[in-house]
């Protein structure tokens, strides 16, 4: 985001809340309990933490549960997101990026301009990207 300075030090603190709120995922059929913490410009922080339905079509995921939980503390997330960090516990032992859904999810609510950190909880391997790179052509620019 433009004038704000994402730091190490910030990022590893966003990975932090998002294990924490990962503990509070709901994922009795899956088991795949995933967390995201969300990084407002004037510093402030909103969990998420997926809640699954017995209908799958019907889970809440983390990553929009960040989103949702900013905007009903007043936030315009679309102007206020910064960054954005999502854990999880991908079997294959790399850090799995938010999904298409939850993509089109973060532009519509955010901005091409979110840094996405993922990491994986099982190896703590770590990748980032912007959203941008993520959802290079979305369903907003057809």
């Amino acid at each position: 985001m433009k004038n704000y300075k994402l730091t190490q030090i910030k990022k590893d603190a966003l990975v932090g809340a998002a294990y924490i709120a990962r503990k509070r995922a709901y994922a009795p059929w899956s088991g795949f309990t995933v967390g995201a913490a969300l990084l407002m410009r004037d510093g402030r922080v909103y969990l998420g933490a997926n809640y699954e339905s017995k209908l799958f079509t019907q889970t809440t995921h983390a990553d929009s549960a960040a989103f949702i939980a900013a905007g009903m503390n007043g936030y315009n997330t679309q102007k206020d997101a910064v960054a954005i960090a999502v854990v999880c516990p991908q079997k294959n032992g790399k850090p799995a990026f938010p999904c298409g859904n939850c993509r089109e999810d973060i532009e519509e609510l955010g901005n091409k301009k979110v840094h996405v950190i993922a990491e994986n909880t099982l190896t703590k391997k770590r990748a980032e990207a912007t959203l941008e790179q993520l959802l290079p052509g979305s369903i907003f620019q057809l």
